[in-house]
């Protein structure tokens, strides 16, 4: 009797641990799912096709390069309205926003500058004109209507040429499977923030003869970047002196530039604004340690369409940007105290384009674009 009260013991303890192991295992795969709910990228997309690495639709998984596919559900969950929010969340992406005046919000893929040395494209046509040094980013391209947004990690020269030295973003736009679809949205946010898109887009037509057609456009403003806040020091103009590694001797004392203050002068008997008209420049404007800045509104917005017909294609592409020329600059030497004073251009892109499937293995396609870049005439570089 006592061994089978033993055995029936150690019985029971062992399916009381198994019952007990299997619940920790089932909780933890519970934490382990809820964990992968909360990445910022969810979808599985080891077996999307792309057309960005070799300008053919393969397979992920067959790519022998690294490439990152963000879908449309993930642009929409995580409310990125501008391609700098899309990959900012990217491993190995470094991003700065509002960037600079010159080229907008800026990034670095690979250790280069993205907006210099990566090609950009919408729906696999050029959006960078080659009368500038970089592709000037803010919330003109056409995100809120992208289907999925490719982005290919490594140099893919062979394929695009120079200006891909460290990778390729592909921007593709919505089209239809069937039927008529529309869609728009509307943001609201601090600082006078406002935002929106909208796209109306269809599919027509029997046989080969079908009609692909799509119309979007875009809008984002903000009347103040609020570019110093939580960065007041590096606003100070005496970072300028720092930079250099100056000193000033002031009453008998060596002071690092960024350890003057008013106080530390007026006790060496020295006028602050005496100080400041002997060692900043002449357009200074502001205290000594800190310039005057005013509202810096920014704004984008993009109008666009596309036609597919029989192989042959039309898209049309409008995008325009302001932001203040000041941006990234120096606060000793520029000013940020005139709203007047803002960088803006417009890309106008056109392209017709044919496509002649030949074979299930060859297909050409022939295309004539016409890229348009104008500064705006009443910008500071117009």
């Amino acid at each position: 009797m006592k061994i089978r009260l033993i055995i029936w013991f150690f019985l029971l303890a062992g399916f009381t641990n198994l019952f007990a192991q299997q619940a920790v295992d089932s909780e933890q795969r519970k934490i382990q799912k809820l964990e992968a709910e909360d990445l910022a990228f969810k979808s599985d997309t080891l077996e999307i096709n792309v057309i960005s690495a070799s300008r053919s639709s393969k397979n992920i998984s067959e790519l022998p390069i690294t490439i990152y596919v963000v879908t449309r559900e993930e642009i929409i969950r995580n409310h990125y309205n501008s391609l700098i929010d899309v990959i900012k969340s990217l491993p190995g992406v470094r991003v700065s926003q509002p960037g600079s005046g010159e080229l907008g919000e800026s990034f670095e893929l690979r250790g280069l500058v993205g907006n210099l040395y990566t090609m950009i494209l919408v729906n696999g046509l050029p959006v960078k004109p080659s009368a500038v040094i970089g592709m000037p980013i803010g919330s003109q391209l056409p995100v809120r209507q992208a289907e999925r947004i490719e982005v290919i990690f490594g140099p893919a020269a062979a394929v695009y040429g120079a200006d891909a030295v460290s990778g390729v973003i592909n921007i593709i736009t919505k089209e239809a499977d069937k039927g008529t679809f529309v869609m728009a949205d509307l943001g609201l946010g601090q600082n006078d923030y406002r935002s929106g898109s909208f796209m109306v887009g269809g599919k027509t037509g029997k046989n080969k003869n079908i009609l692909q057609y799509s119309f979007y456009g875009g809008l984002s403003e903000v009347s103040n970047l609020n570019v110093e806040s939580g960065y007041e020091e590096i606003y100070n103009p005496m970072q300028y002196y720092q930079k250099l590694g100056n000193t000033f001797n002031i009453g008998g004392t060596n002071y690092e530039p960024m350890e003057i203050t008013e106080s530390i002068l007026q006790g060496a008997g020295i006028n602050p604004s005496d100080f400041i008209a002997e060692n900043y420049p002449k357009n200074y404007e502001g205290s000594l340690t800190v310039p005057k800045i005013e509202d810096l509104p920014a704004s984008s917005n993009n109008l666009g369409f596309q036609l597919k017909f029989r192989g042959v294609s039309m898209s049309f592409n409008n995008m325009y940007r302001r932001t203040h020329s000041s941006l990234s600059q120096s606060p000793y030497f520029y000013n940020y105290n005139s709203p007047q004073n803002y960088w803006a251009e417009n890309i106008r892109s056109t392209t017709l384009s044919y496509n002649h499937e030949w074979s299930p293995k060859f297909t050409t396609t022939t295309n004539f674009s016409n890229l348009d870049y104008k500064m705006d005439n009443n910008s500071s570089m117009g």
